[in-house]
């Protein structure tokens, strides 16, 4: 099993779509790769305001309208991608919130008023053609920063016949809206780990340097976390038992000082011991025992903290467990272990080599302009209030 660990704002070059929207892709996918989001209306900016004042103040046939969409259908399109985990309409308390506006610009010219007399006259057998010029605004945010502005404008056809004379263009728009979002996704991949480091600033966990095998086992998986503060974990097997696996995480200390290593790596063992706890309490495993807390230095100076012990899961019975933690950088590193027991194997050892030439072997970034960001506004803080 895994165990669990605990505004900076850019804008993209507009994109120049020229094809023809006649509505709505095939679904794309049917397993969720990205997210939960939550869909809501946002004001149009000033400058495509002004766009579409312009644009209407061209002639009395000239039309502009804000907004006119079915956020509804927009929702409809997203959901059915199948690429979502959830997708929900309105304010809801998402991690990622998509904020969405848009303008619709139409003409009434000589060409669509005979496709429109043409249409009505075939009792619509003739489809009659919507154009339209549509500006697309996206703003993305992850927990209320902004990670993601981009906008497009494009044209889109709606073609009406007998077959969906009941469609609204609103519903139209909303489906032509969410084609433009899910290609934009697909491009940029606003949802990743990765991305919400670059914009934030926090640590590329892209620059560790790990042994893909040591000390008899191999390394397995990369994760980052979305969450800076959580940092990243990199997943080992034994080359020989498959059941015996050690998860190492990498996350910045959420202190201003940690020059006393023995005080920092104490109360960071209490933590490790509170999320094992917690893990039991939660009924992910059972009957945890946990020996007291070991604070070592070693002979580089580094401070190592170690605690053992054992629990129990309905799936793999009894198991030891091992944690460690010692600092890197500005970064806590926490191995922990999980080895099966069984009367074939009643004792284990603690992986005591494994820990030990992790410390020497891995490279780690120093810190972050988003965490001495944090850190400063900190102690910035703790200044006023003293």
């Amino acid at each position: 099993m895994r165990f669990l660990s605990t505004v900076l704002i850019f804008s993209l070059a507009a994109l120049s779509g020229c094809a023809t929207n006649q509505g709505p892709s095939q679904v794309r996918s049917a397993n969720p790769d990205l997210p939960p989001i939550a869909v809501s209306y946002a004001s149009l900016s000033d400058t495509a305001r002004e766009d579409c004042l312009v644009y209407k103040g061209q002639s009395i046939v000239h039309h502009c309208k804000e907004n006119d969409f079915s956020i509804n259908a927009l929702v409809s399109v997203l959901r059915n991608s199948g690429r979502f985990e959830h997708v929900l309409s309105g304010g809801f308390n998402t991690e990622f919130q998509v904020l969405i506006s848009s303008s619709r610009k139409t003409v009434d010219d000589a060409k669509g008023f005979a496709n429109a007399i043409a249409s009505g006259a075939s009792l619509m057998l003739i489809p009659m053609q919507q154009a339209m010029i549509l500006n697309s605004e996206f703003t993305i945010l992850w927990r209320g920063e902004v990670i993601e502005q981009h906008s497009e404008e494009f044209p889109a056809t709606q073609s009406i016949s007998w077959r969906n004379a009941g469609e609204h263009y609103h519903d139209f728009v909303g489906q032509a809206l969410a084609e433009k979002l899910m290609d934009h996704i697909d491009q940029h991949n606003p949802f990743t780990a990765e991305h919400i480091a670059e914009v934030m600033e926090s640590t590329d966990y892209g620059q560790l340097h790990f042994p893909e095998t040591l000390k008899g086992f191999r390394e397995t998986d990369r994760f980052q976390y979305h969450d800076p503060l959580m940092g990243t974990i990199v997943s080992y097997i034994h080359e020989q038992f498959a059941f015996d696996h050690i998860d190492v995480f990498v996350y910045p200390i959420r202190s201003i000082d940690w020059t006393d290593q023995e005080k920092a790596v104490t109360a960071e063992m209490e933590n490790i011991r509170s999320e094992i706890l917690f893990l039991e309490k939660e009924g992910h495993i059972q009957d945890v025992t946990l020996s007291a807390a070991q604070i070592t230095p070693t002979q580089s100076g580094t401070v190592i903290g170690f605690m053992d012990g054992h629990y129990f899961t309905d799936q793999t019975g009894k198991a030891y467990t091992a944690s460690y933690a010692f600092i890197k950088e500005d970064k806590f590193v926490k191995v922990r272990a999980s080895f099966p027991l069984n009367d074939d194997n009643p004792t284990i050892n603690a992986p005591d080599d494994f820990v030990h030439s992790l410390m020497t072997s891995i490279s780690v970034p120093g810190e972050s302009l988003y965490m001495a960001r944090a850190r400063k506004a900190h102690r910035e803080r703790a200044m006023i209030d003293e």
